[in-house]
């Protein structure tokens, strides 16, 4: 354990001890220290991927001083972490883990330097997404949390020109803690184990009234490497365009003019498509 003024920074190894046996990929856990030990201990065991993990507990005005917590991670404790232990030197097997809508300055003040980080981990991102332009060109990132903060994110990514699976995937969860979601498979994964492989959706009901009520439809996005994540898309193409489409509540309801009969419906990622159909009924 390190003390930097109000920051206590705790190493959590991929081994039984030092000196380690192989170099590890690296993720800097903002937020986390011994105190969440059982739970790592937990994350490190289920996990194929192992990495040396490094937990820096936060004080309170973290918003205020993501520029001093940025240039003390950049300066300080990742040259630290890289000369004193075998990790790999590289922002591809480098991550930086965060929680909560107030870290989102600190978030995108470090992915500005490329060559600190280009894996991002952000549970609970909030509703108003921070530009991760000038990120490094790699940059993938896990998004944990509710169906609308992980819309907007996704929006800001997709306008971005960043693509599901091989740059961002989404989880949806009420409640997160890093700890307990960290996923170091994908992170780490080759690319070509995060490109999408098949959408599976679930519709229900299959058949609804015009009158009133709606169908709930949820996707997931199944990746080369059999991950599974949620998938959840802005638009859904339908023909006849007899229902609209509610994002942020998973919900197809019909609009004024609709017909009783079959709407075809189809979602379509990165070249990978997911089709069904509904019945409108009188």
């Amino acid at each position: 354990i390190l003390a930097k003024e109000n920051l206590v920074v705790t190493i959590f190894l991929p081994e039984a001890a030092v000196p380690l046996t192989q170099k590890y990929p690296t993720v800097y856990m903002l937020g986390v220290g011994p105190e969440q030990a059982e739970q790592i201990k937990k994350l490190q065991d289920s996990s194929a991927q192992k990495a040396l993990l490094v937990g820096v507990s936060l004080g309170e005005n973290t918003s205020e001083d993501s520029a001093q917590i940025a240039a003390f991670i950049a300066r300080e404790l990742v040259p630290y972490i890289t000369a004193n232990y075998l990790t790999i030197d590289d922002p591809v097997f480098r991550a930086l883990a965060l929680a909560g809508p107030d870290k989102a300055p600190l978030a995108a003040e470090l992915l500005k330097k490329k060559d600190l980080f280009a894996r991002l981990i952000f549970s609970a991102p909030g509703e108003k997404p921070v530009s991760v332009a000038g990120a490094n060109g790699q940059l993938r990132s896990l998004f944990i949390g509710k169906r609308k903060e992980l819309l907007t994110w996704q929006e800001t990514l997709e306008d971005m020109s960043y693509t599901y699976g091989t740059n961002f995937v989404t989880k949806i969860a009420e409640e997160a803690k890093i700890e307990e979601m960290l996923d170091l498979d994908y992170l780490f994964a080759q690319v070509r184990d995060v490109r999408i492989r098949k959408l599976t959706g679930a519709l229900f009901p299959k058949a609804i009234s015009l009158q009133e009520g709606g169908s709930y439809l949820s996707l997931k996005a199944v990746l080369n490497n059999g991950a599974v994540f949620d998938y959840i898309p802005l638009s859904v193409r339908m023909s006849p365009p007899y229902l609209a489409w509610n994002a942020v509540a998973g919900v197809l309801s019909p609009v004024s003019g609709a017909e009783a009969g079959q709407v075809n419906l189809s979602v379509s990622v990165d070249n990978v498509k997911f089709a069904t159909k509904i019945q409108l009924k009188k």
